[in-house]
């Protein structure tokens, strides 16, 4: 009866083996199947006081997750201008800001389609362009402006948070989609909405 035990316990012990061995060995196959995405994405769209863009790189560093660089930027569309000698200089009135920023996120990837959502750290400048009272007109010829007597020019710099969704339709190696931008900060918070354009090993096959 032991001897019988004894062989029932090993051919167990060997099955469960080879169980085990085939589960890793598929799940190797699985893994070493999977080719991971990466993508350069440029946007333009609406945001803050005017226009905005971006432009970035993303690499998918394992299945789901991805890091990114990225370079967003909002400027006004209010301007006051100058003319010296003709030539036209053109100065803003409001607020505009510069981001450039590191960030990691989560990858859905669908049959036609990709989402990814992203948080990360930015460094921010930010100009403000006002003035208040009544332009100058200037010497006739040489120079003419419509800006305010005490208009300046201010620069700020600052740390924020980057908040980034992209939801782009796309083929394996190009997509074109919206991404939805946000930028918390201490010195201009300020959001965006862009077309982009993604082409890389956006949606590779497996």
């Amino acid at each position: 009866m032991k001897k019988l035990a004894g062989v029932l316990f090993a051919i167990f012990a060997a099955l469960s083996g080879q169980c085990i061995l085939a589960q890793a060995d598929s799940t190797k196959v699985v893994l070493n199947r999977y080719k991971k995405s990466y993508w350069f994405d440029l946007g333009l769209g609406w945001g803050g006081q005017g226009g905005a863009a971006n432009i970035g790189f993303s690499y998918e560093m394992i299945p789901g997750r991805f890091i990114s660089i990225h370079y967003s930027g909002v400027w006004t569309n209010d301007h006051c201008h100058e003319a010296v000698l003709f030539f036209p200089i053109e100065n803003p009135l409001g607020k505009s800001a510069d981001s450039f920023e590191i960030s990691y996120g989560i990858i859905k990837k669908r049959k036609v389609s990709m989402l990814t959502l992203s948080a990360g750290l930015s460094y921010i400048n930010a100009e403000t362009g006002e003035g208040s009272g009544v332009s100058t007109q200037g010497i006739p010829i040489l120079y003419y402006t419509n800006c305010p007597d005490n208009y300046n020019v201010k620069n700020e710099s600052t740390v924020g948070l980057a908040l980034r969704v992209q939801f782009i339709p796309a083929i394996r190696w190009a997509g074109i989609g919206i991404s939805p931008y946000l930028n918390i900060n201490p010195k201009y918070a300020f959001g965006s909405v862009t077309i982009n354009v993604a082409l890389g090993r956006v949606k590779p096959r497996s």
